[in-house]
């Protein structure tokens, strides 16, 4: 779908970059009154807003109305991973298709607080591992859960995770053991 370009954005709304809201500089019906704050939250968190008819990603329309458009094969992420959280200079950048997975949510079904290590109930062990350019890559099993996640953060930083990850689990979980590296 065409995204509006920055100059219809900025017909139709004022972007607060510090707060990462839209505000309604027209009346377009009754429901949207100039001076209300565009958007709502979608399933995922995300917040979408309505223009010409159409729905898009605030987070994107607060690119396109900073920089002009979205560079080709670029991805607008959320730093802090708040879906809902649009400000300019603390959250949103552009990211590669990679730089935007390694930045990915823990899964609600991780069971052990840690991206990429998890309990394998039939052997008894903790199990390490790490997606790097599409691929899965085992970091071993290990019979305590830190030696599995001191395996995790190691391939972060050997990947180049924490360009893109500012909020490493396994950084997280290593440093309540004083174990952490630097993040």
């Amino acid at each position: 779908m065409k995204e509006p370009t920055q100059e219809r954005l900025k017909e139709l709304f004022n972007y607060d970059a510090k707060m990462g809201t839209f505000t309604r500089i027209i009346t377009k019906h009754y429901n949207a009154k100039k001076g209300d704050i565009a958007g709502s939250k979608g399933r995922r968190g995300y917040l979408k807003i309505a223009v010409d008819g159409k729905q898009y990603y605030a987070h994107r329309l607060a690119w396109i109305y900073m920089q002009g458009a979205i560079p080709e094969n670029s991805i607008v992420d959320h730093k802090n991973r708040n879906t809902s959280d649009n400000s300019w200079e603390d959250n949103i950048r552009l990211a590669s298709r990679r730089g935007n997975f390694c930045n990915s949510k823990l899964s609600k079904r991780n069971t052990s607080g840690v991206m990429g290590v998890y309990w394998k109930k039939e052997r008894k062990k903790w199990r390490a591992y790490i997606t790097n350019n599409g691929k899965n890559i085992s970091l071993g099993s290990f019979s305590e859960k830190i030696d599995a996640v001191k395996a995790r953060w190691d391939a972060e930083n050997k990947y180049g995770w924490s360009v893109w990850n500012p909020i490493s689990t396994a950084y997280l979980y290593l440093k309540n053991f004083n174990l952490g590296g630097t993040q």
